[in-house]
């Protein structure tokens, strides 16, 4: 909502809406059906329509009875009040009436709690408890973090604050918040529906986060979704997305990439919380044409086993064997590059700093570093490997067989950087010929 709509709907709510202000919120309301949503949901949230019609009434009725007639300006004005007043609450009244129509036939979801974490309810207690079996409607939290297991292999997270509502056993009415989603195959086209549009699941596991100014988010971590967008035409579009990719969608915006995602760091999922410590933004120099790939980045989430990309789930750092994993890397803030992008000759990568850290680059030891790396790193003399990989790269260059499949050997480079923009290169020069592994990020608060 922006700044002049929420002052007009917070003199709405205060009842003190001259003439023309309440031209001017009628226009700002018919300008986008968001809007007259947003403005539908204060008057409800402030419970205050009955008692702004009532007020109303009841003072012009005291006033005629035991006041001299007010001047005609004053009248005038008190009048159109007045009339905008009923005028807007008929206009609240119709949207009660077909907004969330789903409302009134949302059935009762069953479900099992399988964790909740600080759960703290909007508008009542919750008490919930792990391995309870619970029925319910809607996931109303202010605080905490609750995991559900549906029918048909659906298993949901939610993470406050989060408002939504079941719509039946496989569609669920995000209106904010985010949730992540683990679908099995009985549960295929499970749907996250917000107001920008759908999310249909096609077998995966992907997370949404919707706003209330109406964006969505939507991020996948293995498998597909399809998502279904509608722009401001009333013009639908539908994408599929793929592991590693994500997208944000608007009715305003229309569908646009999401380059930087805040994710969890002990397994695949949206993060509880923004990241807005050490790194500002992740950006590369793809542009637009490049809509769906996105990166990762997990605070303090680096030690063995980490997950190394946002598509691929497979591999993960690790210590070589009989060697520990370096103490001094575990904590700093991984950035899950694209994997798809390590044959990118003019390929760019820019992190914006908001403090002085540490930056590692790991990279494939198998090759000469390029340029841009041997110019603004050093090479700290560690090595980690990086896998498992699919079994059919053990025959290619330099990887390592193990009994759980072929690793790669890398080297940990590092620089002092920030705050501002560092930026990396591609991955490898022009004299390298065969395929690579892409680098890998880290960031760590620097010690001085």
């Amino acid at each position: 909502m922006n700044s002049e709509g929420q002052q007009l709907v917070q003199r709405s709510l205060d009842s003190e809406l001259t003439g023309s202000e309440s031209e001017a919120l009628e226009n700002w309301l018919q300008a986008d059906p968001e809007h007259l949503r947003m403005y539908v949901e204060e008057h409800l949230r402030h419970e205050q329509l009955r008692e702004v019609l009532q007020a109303e009434f009841m003072e012009e009725a005291v006033q005629h009875s035991l006041k001299e007639p007010a001047p005609q300006a004053d009248f005038t004005r008190r009048n159109t009040l007045l009339v905008g007043g009923f005028a807007l609450a008929a206009m609240i009244l119709l949207m009660i009436s077909i907004w969330r129509p789903e409302a009134a036939t949302s059935p009762i979801i069953s479900a099992q709690v399988l964790s909740a974490t600080g759960l703290k309810g909007r508008m009542e207690p919750i008490h919930w408890q792990s391995g309870e079996a619970i029925q319910l409607q809607r996931v109303d939290l202010e605080a905490g973090t609750l995991s559900l297991a549906l029918a048909s292999e659906i298993f949901l997270e939610f993470q406050a604050p989060v408002e939504a509502e079941f719509l039946g056993d496989m569609r669920l009415r995000l209106y904010q918040g985010r949730v992540n989603a683990e679908v099995g195959s009985p549960g295929k086209g499970f749907t996250v529906v917000t107001d920008a549009g759908e999310v249909v699941d096609l077998g995966t596991r992907f997370g949404v986060e919707a706003d209330r100014d109406g964006e969505s988010r939507v991020a996948v971590f293995t498998g597909k979704v399809q998502v279904r967008s509608t722009d401001c035409n009333r013009q639908q579009k539908t994408i599929l997305l793929s592991e590693g990719q994500a997208a944000r969608f608007s009715v305003l915006a229309g569908l646009r990439r999401w380059d930087q995602v805040a994710l969890a760091a002990k397994e695949a999922g949206i993060a509880a919380a923004d990241f807005d410590a050490l790194i500002r933004t992740v950006r590369d120099n793809l542009g637009d044409q490049e809509l769906h790939p996105f990166y990762g980045v997990v605070q303090g989430g680096m030690r063995e086993g980490a997950l190394t990309y946002t598509d691929k789930p497979g591999p993960k750092w690790q210590a070589n064997p009989g060697e520990p994993f370096p103490h001094w890397l575990e904590g700093a803030d991984v950035v899950r590059t694209y994997h798809q992008f390590r044959n990118r000759r003019r390929y760019e990568l820019t992190i914006t700093l908001n403090q002085a850290a540490t930056v590692y680059v790991i990279h494939d030891a198998r090759v000469p570093p390029p340029a841009w790396l041997k110019e603004t790193f050093s090479d700290t003399g560690a090595r980690l490997r990086i896998g498992p990989w699919n079994p059919a790269t053990a025959n290619q260059p330099g990887f390592i067989v193990d009994e759980d499949g072929p690793y790669l050997p890398v080297a940990v480079w590092e620089c002092q950087a920030g705050p501002g923009d560092l930026t990396l290169g591609p991955p490898r020069d022009s004299k390298t010929t065969f395929s690579i592994m892409m680098y890998g990020v880290l960031v760590k608060r620097s010690s001085s």
